[in-house]
């Protein structure tokens, strides 16, 4: 955006601003430039305010925002509607729009994206992205490494999703064409879930762990799952020291019973063969994909199971 549009955008927040809450006696405050609240230009002191533009030497408040605030440190003592850009965003009401920090909470609905290190809302449905993810009611996308929600009816993706009520948790042992003895922990939402994995191979030779994420579709007893599982393998006797990429893309049906579901489909395979390492494994069945090489190994597969 150029300066004449940012300037215009501007004006049109101020007036917007003060057609919507004159009523409420605020005062709206054009650039609210502040090192701390106590002390800032353009804020009338003992009057309610909204910031179109706040930027923050060290940190600034207004009780409402209607365009962005900049800084170190911003806090809005009631709704913000824009963005939010600093080390630390505060909102103690509703978020329209983003936050973008190393620390960002709202306290009220958020609706937008919330990105930065950790990140908290208490009831929303945006997106989050972060290294830790909080939500109470998350209905958007929580995109991190640790994912936290009471109930959520979006999509996690993270190494660990956790899902307090209204979600699935699941362990599984399967056994496929490779000859291993599988074991996996499911975890996550009604429809979009972690799974972790771990498996050896009937001579206790080759362990391979792996983490992926999986798609349910219920009906009625019968599901239908999806999964994409990133792991590796390793000789029992060199594990860490010697090892290979292993994918694996699974598709399978599944029925259940009062207690487990028996499980059973078919899955896709890539082993990576580059690291001249002394694993074993092989399929079965004996065939792999013609585009196959001699590091890289293709093959179909299938497995059978239960899940309780």
């Amino acid at each position: 955006m150029n300066k004449r549009g940012f300037l215009l955008a501007l004006l049109f927040a101020a007036l917007v601003s003060k057609t919507v809450i004159a009523e409420d006696s605020y005062v709206v405050v054009p650039v609210n430039l502040s090192l701390v609240p106590a002390f800032s230009l353009g804020r009338p002191a003992g009057q309610n305010t909204v910031d179109i533009v706040q930027l923050n030497i060290v940190a600034g408040y207004a009780d409402m925002l209607r365009g962005a605030a900049l800084g170190v440190i911003s806090i809005i003592g009631k709704d913000a509607v824009g963005l939010q850009a600093g080390v630390a965003n505060w909102t103690s009401g509703n978020l329209i729009g983003i936050q973008a920090g190393v620390v960002n909470t709202v306290f009220g609905t958020a609706n937008g994206v919330q990105a930065g290190v950790l990140n908290y809302a208490r009831s929303t449905s945006l997106s989050q992205a972060g290294v830790v993810n909080v939500s109470r009611n998350a209905r958007g996308v929580q995109l991190g490494v640790i994912n936290v929600a009471t109930e959520n009816e979006g999509i996690p993706i993270g190494l660990i999703s956790i899902v307090r009520k209204n979600g699935q948790t699941h362990a599984q042992a399967w056994y496929d064409e490779l000859g291993l003895m599988n074991i996996a922990l499911i975890h996550g939402t009604k429809t979009v879930y972690n799974i972790y994995t771990a498996g050896v191979d009937s001579q206790l030779e080759d362990l391979t762990v792996g983490l992926g994420l999986g798609v349910h579709i219920p009906v009625g007893k019968v599901f239908f799952n999806t999964e994409a599982i990133f792991g590796a393998v390793s000789p029992v006797d060199a594990i860490a020291v010697e090892y290979e990429n292993l994918f694996r893309a699974r598709a399978y049906l599944g029925y259940k019973f009062s207690s487990f579901a028996l499980i059973g489909g078919v899955s896709f395979n890539y082993l990576s063969n580059k690291n001249d390492t002394s694993i074993t494994l092989e399929p079965v069945h004996g065939y792999e994909f013609g585009f196959s090489s001699d590091d890289r190994r293709f093959w179909p597969g299938i497995f059978v199971g239960v899940q309780f």
